[in-house]
């Protein structure tokens, strides 16, 4: 399959931007940490405009709550006043102007079609306290989207002083690896970026390969460290090679696992990830590590990038 991901020189690196922000909220717990993380991104990050939207599901889903199925153009109404309350509370004074609407249907299908209308560059949604139970629309919508998702769970921080990025080396990384160093750029307070890398020791004990089992451990980090000095010099500016690098060995299954363990281990704010390309069978194939990690994550706010 021919690679689409669009990686940029090192002097390419600008300043991260957003030209059009869609943020679902659900009229629920997490629309209060969705509002104000949105406050926070765009107070941060010039943002050209921002469009909120609330989903009403579709008439048959109210019958077991209304009897009047003409109450729901009632229902639209007054959700659309509380938008216009919850959103002028957290932006009141910003110069940034937001949108809001109302649609009814099937909240990820609304949602999406937003996103393509609007021809966002970024869609925001939040994430309950349990996403295994759920993570499916983050999940789902991460996979479909266009554009780069930002998935916030309710125990996320509203800042962003370190961001992990996890390295496999494609070039699905180096595009999360870029797309930070941009946002670092525009953080008035600037963010650590950190870059991980978990490897697997391949079992070669029923092989003669000339070495004891530490001195190959030894030489596949070494493998490891040298390739991290290769990435840093081929995609980042040459005042960002010394970016920090960390090298943690998996034991056992588990990718998103041994990411999430070492991200709030040394208190992470913002994970940002690579995702497949933008064709529609590469965003179906969406890689597995990323949609455990939204699945599993219930404190760390995460960037997929595509």
């Amino acid at each position: 399959m021919k690679d689409t991901v669009a990686i940029k020189s090192p002097s390419e690196i600008g300043a991260l931007t957003i030209k059009q922000a869609v943020i679902g909220l659900e009229f629920g717990q997490t629309d209060e940490k969705i509002l104000a993380y949105s406050q926070y991104i765009t107070h941060n990050i010039p943002t050209a405009a921002a469009h909120f939207v609330h989903v009403v599901p579709a008439p048959q889903l109210l019958e077991s709550f209304y009897e009047d199925l003409a109450s729901r153009y009632d229902i639209k109404a007054s959700i659309l006043q509380n938008l216009d309350k919850k959103i002028n509370l957290h932006f009141q004074g910003q110069q940034l102007i937001p949108t809001y609407e109302a649609r009814e249907g099937h909240p990820l299908k609304e949602l999406l079609e937003v996103v393509e209308e609007q021809e966002a560059d970024l869609v925001i949604i939040g994430q309950k306290a349990k996403p295994q139970e759920h993570g499916i629309m983050a999940k789902n919508l991460a996979r479909q989207v266009k554009g780069n998702a930002l998935v916030v769970p309710e125990g996320a921080p509203n800042k962003i002083s370190k961001i992990l990025v996890p390295i496999d080396f494609s070039p699905n990384s180096v595009k999360a690896f870029q797309t930070a160093l941009a946002l670092q750029q525009q953080m008035k307070e600037k963010a650590q970026i950190v870059c991980l890398n978990v490897y697997d020791l391949p079992n070669f004990s029923s092989y003669d390969v000339g070495r004891n089992p530490e001195q190959f451990r030894q030489w596949v980090v070494e493998s490891r460290k040298e390739a991290f000095q290769n990435f840093l010099s081929a995609y980042a500016p040459k005042d960002q090679h010394d970016i920090p690098t960390v090298l943690v060995e998996r034991k056992r299954p588990g990718l998103a696992h041994y990411i999430l363990q070492y991200a709030k281990q040394e208190e992470f704010d913002l994970i940002v990830m690579g995702a497949k390309g933008h064709s529609t069978l590469e965003r179906l194939l969406m890689g597995s590590v990323t949609e455990r990690i939204l699945t599993q994550n219930e404190t760390l706010a995460t960037l997929v990038v595509k």
